[in-house]
């Protein structure tokens, strides 16, 4: 299946997760393509592949997705002065009011209000797999199996919507059997499959939350540390595989519902590249000697 969509040789951008810090991405492929660099295959993971795709179907991806109002879904800000179980309390009411709007992405077109899709609005609902103009792939968790799922042909905008869909916040999205949720679960940095794509050199955007700092409060509070930090160390590993990965820095600690910082976040992806500027150079030309 993969290797009907194979491009030959080139380089393969995987995308990584990490909600609203995955806006980072359009930051790193507006500066890329000022560049001259323009990936050949693409692998998204959650936001990744929501950027990933419609950067691989549209020629007007970044207009549309600046233009795009993220500020429409609910954003989270942490309680500074609380503690964890007050921080907790307040990503699951910012949860409850996102919920609705998640999980009617794929069916409420034209919804005036906060259940409006966004994913419609950047991805359309006609489009499949095959209308790319670069070869694509978005990557969900089999919540049945266990196990990563790759998704290369079929709806565009379920794929997508299934690799973004946040266990408790959306219902998994149903795939010939299989239940679908985040992709980032079962494989947040798939290197693997930009060279199963075709891809001979890797290029990887991490966009995870950086290492954990500051005093761990009681029980919960631990409970969050150790999920970060599992998910970190799973990310680290899997991106190892990368021929170079790039790493916005935000400056600040970007939780993955806020979207109130979005020219930052575009931004700090952006200085990403440019801090690179050399290595990706040495990258492409690798291809073009090799």
């Amino acid at each position: 299946m993969l290797g009907s969509m194979s491009a030959r040789g080139g380089i393969g951008l995987v995308l990584g997760g990490g909600g609203a810090r995955g806006l980072a991405h359009v930051g790193v492929l507006e500066a890329l393509e000022a560049q001259g660099v323009r990936p050949d295959v693409l692998v998204g993971v959650s936001m990744g592949a929501v950027v990933g795709a419609t950067y691989a179907l549209r020629e007007d991806w970044s207009r549309v997705l600046r233009e795009e109002d993220w500020r429409r879904l609910p954003v989270v800000s942490e309680t500074r002065d609380g503690d964890a179980l007050e921080r907790l309390s307040s990503y699951a009411r910012s949860a409850r009011r996102l919920a609705p709007t998640v999980t009617h992405w794929s069916w409420r077109r034209g919804f005036v209000d906060d259940a409006r899709a966004t994913l419609q609005d950047l991805i359309g609902e006609g489009p499949n797999f095959a209308d790319c103009r670069v070869p694509f792939a978005a990557v969900a968790t089999d919540l049945r199996a266990g196990t990563r799922r790759v998704l290369t042909e079929g709806s565009l905008l379920d794929a997508v919507l299934a690799s973004a869909s946040i266990p408790g916040l959306a219902a998994p999205t149903e795939w010939d059997g299989a239940a679908l949720a985040d992709g980032g679960f079962a494989d947040p940095a798939p290197v693997d499959v930009a060279r199963a794509l075709g891809a001979d050199r890797v290029l990887g955007v991490h966009v995870g939350l950086p290492s954990h700092e500051g005093q761990v409060e009681g029980g919960v509070g631990a409970l969050l540390a150790a999920f970060e930090i599992g998910q970190r160390s799973f990310a680290n590993t899997r991106f190892r595989h990368a021929d170079l990965v790039l790493r916005p820095g935000f400056g600040q600690r970007i939780r993955m519902l806020e979207f109130a910082a979005v020219q930052a976040v575009i931004d700090a992806g952006a200085r990403a590249v440019e801090d690179r500027r050399a290595e990706i150079a040495e990258l492409v030309a690798r291809g073009v000697r090799g």
